[in-house]
C-alpha cells in the first residue's frame, strides 16, 4: 500500500507539469476563441488587437507566477494579508468615487490607456485575510480585523453593483473557512443565514438584475430584448455541430448577432468556431485544473494552506460553472469571466498570481524545515 507521503511527493513532481500544461491549453482556447470573436464581415484579421493584447497580459501573468512561485514565501505573504486587503480597500473605494461606468456598475479604474478592476483582487485578498484569521484565532483583536476587512470588501464590491463576483467572494471565503475545521453547525447556520436573507437581497437588486433571472427562465418572453443574448449564446453554441465552423467563420460573433461576443459571450463564439471537439478539449483542461488543485488541497498537511488552495478551487470552479451556464442557458447572465480563457488584463493577472500562491502554499514550510535541521544538527 503506498504511504500518503510517498504519494504527496509524487502528485507534487508530475502535478504541477500536468497542471500547468493544462493552463497551456487553456491560454491558446482563449486566443483562438478571441481570433473568432473579433472577425467582421468578409474582412479576415489574422491576429486581431484584442488576441495580441491577450498575449501581452498572457506573458505578465506567467511572469508574475514565476516571480511569486520562485521568491514569495506564502507564509510571509500571509503576515502581509491586512496591508494586502487595505491596499485592495483602497482600491475599491477610488472605484466607488472616481471609478469608469460601464453598462451601470462602477467597476474599473483607468490607469492611462488601461482600466483596472480592483474587484479582481479582493478574490485574493479575503482568501488571504481568511488564511490570517485562522494563524491568528487566538487574538481578538486580529480576528476582529480580518472579520471587518472581508465584510468591508464584499460591501463596496456590492453596491458597484457588482452581485456576481459578491458571491463568488463571499462562497470562497465560506469554503476557506469551512476547511479550516470550523463546527459544522456553525458552517451550515451561516448557509442557512444566507439562504433567509436571499429574498431580503431580491427586493434590493437592480431593475436589470431581476430582468436578468426573468428572461433567463424565459428568453422567448422577449426575444428580441432582454431575450436576446441569451437566444443567439445558444444559436452558437448549437451552430458549432461536431467539428466547429471555424476560426474565422463563427458566423453569430462575426455578422454581430452575438452581444459581447469577445467578453460575456466568449465561449459561445468558441463554441461555434470549434465544436464539440474544441469544447470538449476545453472542459478536459478545466477538468485537469481543477482535480490537480484537489489533489494538492488533499495531500497539504497545513489546515491554512489547505483552506486557501480549497478557497482559490472554489471560486475558480464556481466561475467555470456560471461562465459556460450563462452561454448554454441554464444560468442568468451574469459578468463573471472564465480563468486563464476570458479576456481581461487585470482578471488574467489576478489568476496567475493567485495559481503563484496556491504552488507556493504546496511546497513545505521553509522556515519550519530549517528548524527541523538545525535541531537535527544539533542532536547529532
Amino acid at each position: 500500500m503506498i504511504s500518503i507521503d510517498v504519494l504527496r511527493k509524487h502528485i507534487k513532481k508530475w502535478c504541477a507539469v500536468i497542471l500547468l500544461l493544462a493552463v497551456v491549453v487553456l491560454m491558446s482556447a482563449s486566443i483562438i476563441a478571441l481570433i473568432s470573436a473579433s472577425q467582421w464581415g468578409v474582412q479576415v484579421t489574422p491576429l486581431p488587437r484584442l488576441a495580441k493584447m491577450q498575449m501581452i497580459w498572457f506573458a505578465v501573468g506567467i511572469v508574475s507566477f514565476i516571480v511569486i512561485y520562485m521568491w514569495v514565501d506564502f507564509d510571509a505573504v500571509v503576515e502581509i494579508a491586512p496591508l494586502i486587503a487595505v491596499f485592495v480597500i483602497g482600491l475599491l473605494v477610488w472605484t466607488k468615487f472616481m471609478g469608469i461606468s460601464i453598462y451601470g456598475s462602477r467597476r474599473w479604474i483607468a490607469v492611462g490607456n488601461f482600466t483596472l478592476q480592483p474587484s479582481e483582487f479582493a478574490k485574493i485578498s479575503t482568501l488571504l485575510m481568511a488564511v490570517y484569521a485562522y494563524k491568528y484565532k487566538e487574538d481578538s483583536i486580529r480576528m476582529t480585523i480580518s472579520v471587518v476587512f472581508i465584510l468591508l470588501t464584499l460591501g463596496l464590491i456590492l453596491i458597484q453593483p457588482d452581485l456576481g463576483t459578491t458571491i463568488l467572494i463571499a462562497s470562497g471565503v465560506l469554503v476557506s473557512v469551512f476547511f479550516m475545521g470550523i463546527p459544522t453547525v456553525i458552517f451550515l447556520g451561516a448557509v442557512a443565514f444566507i439562504a433567509i436573507l436571499l429574498p431580503i437581497a431580491w427586493n434590493h437588486l437592480k431593475e436589470y438584475q431581476k430582468l436578468r433571472v426573468k428572461y433567463f427562465l424565459n428568453p422567448s418572453i422577449d426575444p428580441h430584448g432582454h431575450g436576446y443574448n441569451i437566444i443567439q449564446a445558444l444559436t452558437a453554441v448549437g451552430a458549432g455541430g461536431i467539428s466547429g465552423m471555424g476560426i474565422y467563420n463563427a458566423t453569430q460573433a462575426k455578422y454581430g448577432f452575438l452581444p459581447v461576443a469577445t467578453a460575456d459571450f466568449l465561449f459561445a463564439s468558441y463554441a461555434q468556431a470549434v465544436g464539440f471537439v474544441g469544447v470538449v478539449v476545453l472542459f478536459i483542461a478545466y477538468g485537469v485544473l481543477f482535480f490537480c488543485l484537489w489533489l494538492y488541497g488533499l495531500t497539504t498537511e497545513d489546515m491554512a494552506r489547505k483552506a486557501f488552495i480549497y478557497g482559490a478551487l472554489w471560486m475558480w470552479f464556481f466561475t467555470f460553472w456560471i461562465n459556460i451556464g450563462m452561454n448554454i442557458g441554464v444560468m442568468p447572465v451574469t459578468g463573471v469571466p472564465l480563468p486563464f480563457f476570458s479576456y481581461g488584463g487585470t482578471q488574467t493577472l489576478a489568476n496567475f498570481l493567485m495559481l503563484g500562491l496556491i504552488m507556493q502554499a504546496t511546497k513545505e514550510k521553509i522556515v519550519v524545515d530549517r528548524i527541523e535541521k538545525l535541531k537535527f544538527g544539533e542532536n547529532k
